[in-house]
């Protein structure tokens, strides 16, 4: 039984032409360091982010991509052959429909580094990528890596134009919300309406349900309409 793992871990670690010069250890301390430096970048870019187009899944996005150009890196090394390879790899993938979620880009690259090493004989360093991917990928979405404590939402209001209306509206909503700002009002003439547009940013925990009934208890608002944004949904 021993000579037969002894032999199968031969036939992994080499190919009747090729010999891969990277060991599973070299994998994982590309893999680790790829991870650990993108860390920074990540929580740069949540911190910066303004408005209500954050979406978690970016972030993700960017492990993704670290971890497997570094792997794809590897495999090339300093052989032109595979470079161009990787190239025309590139150029034939095609989709006419357009990628939502932008993990999915990422996982296709995972999947062409996979098969790069396997066929480079580089059999050692796609499993191993793919047991540390794997591992990743099950980290981020547990541990939530990247998700915004505050959220960001779109709240409309429809109010009557009355003069005490803007300070009412104002006062109820800094009541309930970490910060507001106004982005689009409109007048209606036929109506005599205001329809405003703020983007506010609440905890997750909050208390929108609260809000909107307040807001509606005005006697010139006639209608509150909160839209939320999931960070991990693209839509």
């Amino acid at each position: 039984m021993g000579n037969f793992f002894d032999n199968f871990y031969q036939a992994l670690s080499s190919y009747p032409s090729l010999q891969s010069v990277f060991s599973v250890y070299d994998v994982l301390v590309n893999f680790i360091f790829s991870v650990l430096f993108i860390i920074p970048l990540v929580m740069v870019y949540k911190k910066t982010h303004k408005g209500v187009t954050y979406n978690q899944v970016f972030s993700h996005t960017m492990f993704v991509m670290a971890v497997t150009v570094s792997i794809v890196m590897m495999i090339i090394g300093s052989n032109i052959a595979r470079a161009f390879s990787l190239v025309g790899a590139l150029s034939i993938i095609r989709f006419r429909t357009a990628i939502k979620d932008s993990r999915d880009t990422g996982y296709i690259f995972a999947s062409m580094a996979t098969g790069m090493a396997c066929g480079t004989g580089m059999y050692l360093v796609g499993a191993t990528f793919s047991i540390l991917f794997s591992l990743l990928m099950l980290g981020l979405n547990y541990f939530r890596v990247g998700e915004k404590i505050m959220v960001d939402k779109l709240l409309k209001v429809n109010s009557r134009n009355d003069d005490d209306a803007d300070s009412k509206i104002n006062t109820v909503i800094q009541k309930y919300v970490e910060s507001a700002a106004i982005i689009h009002s409109e007048y209606n003439n036929t109506e005599a309406g205001v329809l405003y547009t703020y983007v506010i940013s609440t905890e997750k925990d909050d208390r929108s349900f609260d809000l909107i009934k307040e807001l509606q208890s005005i006697s010139s608002v006639e209608k509150a309409t909160i839209f939320y944004n999931d960070q991990r949904i693209e839509l």
